[in-house]
């Protein structure tokens, strides 16, 4: 493809993207199978230029007076991927396949050295991430969910070391390194479109189950809910199987995790890592849908009041991981978040009936909100007044087995009732924004 071409596609991409609900790396992935005359080169231009416009959506627009699917991809192309005006210019030559000739606002738009630097966020959400914040770490937040994220590996300790697959990774070209908190983490460091040249998924090492791929932030939260050897284990909203995998394998082929879902093609999913981790004490089950109430989910009602620990790993905006996915900002809206808290505040009912008294209700999100997190489970444990909140220096250390790293005090929150709550994220541990609450049922 010509340079016109590709900016002329990026363009194209970016329009049906405004409309689908497809994620952007889904899409991208599609498009590439079916439009096979793009090459690899141009299928990384353009997955860099479409993720930096949504990276820098609210810029490009503001620089280009409107967020038209053009304008955009000229400004990526232009700063983020730093083509001088005249390259720009010289690209857009308006042949049959290449990008129609800049008009004189556009020339005038793509003038300066840079873009205007703004906050990256819709308005709403900027308000919800303000909450409890102050202006200044608002806006370091905001800005640290608009970085590139590193790839994190979660290294199967039933089949392999972490030294060992640090060994592997380097000598297939991977600069791997130990993560910095969780005991089975491994991070790798990596640009936009880069991994698709050197693909985790196609070496043996993922393909025989001894890395999965999992954020640092997702194996601490999944970790911190103390899966133990014998325990009848219940995990809501199991979805794509991450946490799954963890909990499963700290009960040591010794106990059960009943893996529940809404969706029958996540389960499927999920279970397929399973099969590949080799475990198995992992039974998936379909349930109702999470509107239903408590106690109408006849699926379930044989573990009512029986269940060591309740993993419930909620639907919810996603806010945390929007450095991976940021076209997530940009497609919701307020209204659907107020439908994801009422959907939370369900999950949390129908998964504390089922813990035995002196059992563990573990409540986790990807979320950055605080009326997704702390503001969810205040509400849950003044009216449930049957759980109080476990202290979360004490879990790390007999969960992770290390001390508690004193660089994360400023993660840890004060709970409602006794404990408290973690909320990690990329500037307090450099992980994706995971919140999570782990409590205990009195006896």
């Amino acid at each position: 493809m010509t340079p016109g071409a590709r900016i002329k596609t990026a363009g194209e991409i970016l329009e049906a993207l405004s409309t689908s609900r497809e994620p952007a790396d889904r899409y991208l992935r599609s498009w590439g199978s079916k439009n096979r005359y793009a090459g690899s080169k141009d299928r990384r231009f353009l997955k860099a230029v479409v993720f930096d416009v949504l990276r820098h959506r609210a810029s490009y627009a503001e620089a280009m007076g409107s967020d038209d699917p053009r304008g955009l991809a000229l400004a990526a192309v232009r700063w983020g991927q730093e083509f001088s005006l005249e390259e720009v210019a010289k690209a857009c030559t308006g042949a049959r396949h290449d990008a129609p000739k800049l008009s004189d606002a556009e020339r005038t738009a793509l003038s300066p050295g840079a873009a205007p630097d703004v906050l990256e966020w819709p308005t709403w959400g900027l308000e919800e991430l303000g909450k409890g914040r102050s202006e200044e770490e608002t806006a370091k937040l905001a800005r640290a969910l608009n970085t590139m994220a590193p790839l994190d590996l979660r290294v199967n300790l039933s089949k392999a070391k972490r030294d060992d697959v640090l060994g592997a990774l380097e000598a297939v070209g991977f600069a791997a390194k130990p993560s910095l908190f969780s005991p089975r983490g491994i991070r790798i460091s990596r640009g936009e479109g880069e991994m698709e040249s050197k693909n985790i998924r196609a070496l043996p090492l993922f393909s025989d189950g001894r890395i999965e791929i999992q954020d640092e932030g997702s194996q601490l939260v999944a970790l911190l809910a103390g899966a133990k050897p014998g325990m009848q284990v219940i995990e809501l909203c199991a979805g794509g199987g991450g946490k799954t995998l963890v909990l499963a394998e700290a009960l040591e082929k010794s106990g059960q995790v009943f893996a529940c879902d809404t969706d029958p093609a996540r389960l499927r999913n999920g279970q397929e890592r399973v099969k590949r981790a080799g475990i198995s004490n992992v039974q998936p089950l379909q349930i109702t849908p999470w509107e239903a109430e408590a106690g109408d989910d006849p699926e379930l009602e044989d573990h009512a009041g029986k269940a060591d620990l309740v993993y419930l790993d909620v639907p919810c905006s996603g806010s945390g991981a929007w450095r991976r996915q940021p076209d997530g900002k940009w497609r919701m809206a307020q209204e659907d978040l107020d439908a994801l808290n009422a959907t939370q505040s369900a999950i949390l009912k129908r998964g504390a009936r089922l813990v035995k008294p002196g059992g563990t209700l573990v409540y986790v999100t990807c979320s950055v909100f605080a009326r997704e997190n702390a503001d969810q489970i205040n509400t849950f444990l003044e009216q449930a007044g049957d759980f109080e909140a476990q202290d979360i220096a004490k879990l790390w250390e007999s969960n992770i087995a290390a001390p508690f790293p004193a660089i994360l005090e400023s993660a840890v929150e004060p709970g409602l009732v006794a404990g408290s709550y973690l909320q990690l994220s990329p500037v307090i541990s450099g992980t994706d924004g995971f919140f999570t609450a782990v409590l205990k049922r009195k006896t």
